[in-house]
Formats: structure tokens, C-alpha cells, sequence
């Protein structure tokens, strides 16, 4: 691997999906730094299909690549949206309303799942139903 060019590595790793980038990224420097080129470039075409933990484990470790794969418009669900609730600040929350992928799968009313207006009740985060709320009737 120490003896392929920046490019040929590139494009091999860009072929994977984003949760063996993730897995690259711990074999030596210059993987890592090749993964994170590739994760930092929307110009490089990744994989969009990531399993709902694979997801979850990014929201819990990385606020930076969790924005990134927003940016490149991963499908996110209802699950990993309820964990945001649940484990992130209001500051994180409030900033994936940024992401029209986010709001999509939010005001759903078809997603399954439990609601995330349930979430914010049964774990007491009212600041965040209070936002959810106002957010869907101030931009209509």
C-alpha cells in the first residue's frame, strides 16, 4: 500500500462504502489522511448507503463527518434523528436543520418510527420539541 500513488489509493478507497473508509482510516498516516481527503472532497462520488448503526456511531463520535455525510445527503431515518435528541446539545440539533435531508425525514409524517415530539417529551428535552415546533410553522 506504502508503494501505490495518492491517486490509484484514492480512487481504490473511494470505492468502498463510508463505514470501511472509516475502517481505513486507523491502518497508518497515510490512510488516514487519504480517508479524510476523500471524506472532505463532495467532489469525490462515495457510496450513500450506510446501515442505521454505522450512522449512530458517527453522530456519537463525530460531529465533523456526520455533517459531511449530511452535506453529501446520506439517507438518515427517524432512528438516527431520535438519537441526535437524545445524545447531542441543542447547539448540534440546531444545526442539522441546515440539511434539507434532515427536515425531509423530521416532518415525514409517512416515516416509521417513534415520533421525535414523543422523544423530546419522554426524555424531558423541551427546548428541542419547542424548536422541532416553532421550526415547522415559522417556514412554511
Amino acid at each position: 500500500m506504502d508503494k501505490l500513488p495518492d491517486d490509484l489509493l484514492i480512487d481504490i478507497i473511494s470505492k468502498l462504502n463510508i463505514k470501511n473508509i472509516f475502517k481505513i482510516k486507523i491502518v497508518n498516516k497515510r490512510s488516514l489522511n487519504i480517508s479524510n481527503y476523500i471524506l472532505n472532497n463532495n467532489n469525490i462520488k462515495i457510496s450513500n448507503d450506510i446501515d442505521i448503526d454505522t450512522i449512530n456511531k458517527i453522530i456519537l463520535r463525530s460531529n465533523i463527518y456526520f455533517f459531511k455525510l449530511l452535506e453529501r445527503n446520506i439517507n438518515i431515518n427517524l432512528c438516527n434523528i431520535n438519537t441526535i435528541i437524545i445524545n447531542k446539545d441543542f447547539y448540534f440539533f440546531k444545526k442539522c436543520f441546515n440539511y434539507d435531508i434532515f427536515k425531509k425525514i423530521l416532518y415525514n409524517r409517512f416515516s416509521l418510527g417513534e415520533n421525535p415530539i414523543e422523544i423530546c417529551d419522554k426524555y424531558g428535552y423541551n427546548d428541542k420539541k419547542a424548536y422541532i415546533l416553532s421550526y415547522k410553522y415559522l417556514n412554511k
